[in-house]
């Protein structure tokens, strides 16, 4: 009989062990996903942090752009805990890496030496950041201007 009960209560603690460490994992990927994606522009490079982390060096960057809208994402192929983040097949043909915040334009297209990037915040935000991104890509034109004609 004190068997039979020692067992109950071990399987008791089994399924609320089980049932706390579920929990536990899903509050810490509500906070990770709540977090989302931020574009830092540091020295030389582009770094996207958040789910599905990714830095860009300058001289990867061939085109910023910034769209009203995007192709419409057709498959996905990896990436990301968020419907919204990770490597799609696109209705253009194309693969890109997509983080989309928000689901309304505008969108920034940056365009790399293998690979594009659709990303979109808030209206305002990605405004900011498209502006951030053509005078980083600005800066890098003119120090290659710079060297070509000055030497420096």
């Amino acid at each position: 009989m004190n068997n039979r009960k020692n067992q109950k209560d071990n399987n008791w603690r089994i399924v609320t062990s089980t049932f706390s460490a579920i929990v536990s994992i899903l509050i810490i990927i509500s906070i990770v996903v709540s977090m989302g994606n931020k574009l830092i522009i540091k020295d030389d490079k582009i770094k996207i942090v958040g789910i599905s982390a990714m830095t860009i060096d300058r001289d990867e960057v061939l085109e910023v752009e910034l769209l009203d809208d995007m192709p419409k994402n057709i498959k996905k192929l990896k990436g990301g805990l968020e419907s919204y983040i990770g490597l799609y097949k696109l209705d253009n043909g194309e693969e890109a890496y997509v983080y989309k915040k928000n689901l309304d334009g505008p969108f920034i297209k940056i365009t790399c030496k293998d690979k594009k990037i659709y990303m979109s915040f808030s209206r305002e935000e990605t405004i900011k950041t498209y502006n951030k991104l053509i005078e980083f890509i600005m800066n890098k034109t003119w120090n290659r201007l710079k060297k070509f004609y000055y030497g420096v």
